[in-house]
């Protein structure tokens, strides 16, 4: 399922909190165009972020001259 989560207008059935769907699937357009990796992993478990998911973006390493 987490790879599902960058699908257009994708939600868990029985989601309580509102949204669209398409938030994850901007971040992964943006992520991609930037040549960034993206990371799932377990949520915190905090409200309003109790789904259980956390995403980290990480910027590929540029060398300094």
């Amino acid at each position: 399922m987490r790879e599902r989560v960058f699908e257009r207008f994708f939600r868990l059935s029985g989601a309580q909190i509102p949204g669209s769907g398409l938030g994850l699937s901007i971040v992964r357009s943006i992520a991609a165009s930037h040549a960034m990796t993206l990371e799932l992993d377990a949520g915190l478990g905090v409200a309003p972020a109790s789904a259980g998911l956390a995403v980290t973006a990480w910027l590929p390493a540029v060398p300094v001259s």
